[in-house]
């Protein structure tokens, strides 16, 4: 479990480093509280939004002013300690979302609008 948390401490220091993305989300939460906020720029002058329950792991996505529920492709997760997590590329229109489980370290990026599972292969 230690190797996961240093990768995924590592992870988002390397993507900046290469400047292949921006530095750092803007959460507003705090650890404890039910709803957490992220927030990232991107591109030129946009931004992605996305509010989630830490507890479940169920996600909205800011969309035109309003908050759109982001669909699982697949079985939702179960009860646990859940992190989103935000990348944007500088300069382009292209942002990343992934959600784990701080616990688990089970994974699952955003695409189509939708949660995919990102399986673990296993030796």
């Amino acid at each position: 479990m230690t190797h996961l948390r240093t990768l995924r401490c590592l992870l988002p220091l390397a993507l900046v480093l290469t400047g292949l993305a921006l530095p750092a989300d803007s959460l507003w939460a705090e650890d404890g509280d039910t709803y957490q906020f992220v927030f990232r720029a991107h591109g030129n002058s946009d931004w992605v939004g996305m509010r989630y329950r830490a507890d479940s792991g169920e996600t909205w996505r800011a969309v035109k002013g309003r908050w759109v529920k982001v669909e699982e492709k697949g079985a939702a997760p179960e009860p646990g300690t859940y992190r989103v997590q935000l990348l944007a590329q500088k300069d382009l229109n292209s942002w990343w979302a992934f959600r784990y489980d701080v616990h688990t370290g089970r994974t699952w990026r955003l695409s189509g609008g939708n949660w995919i599972d990102m399986p673990t292969d296993t030796p």
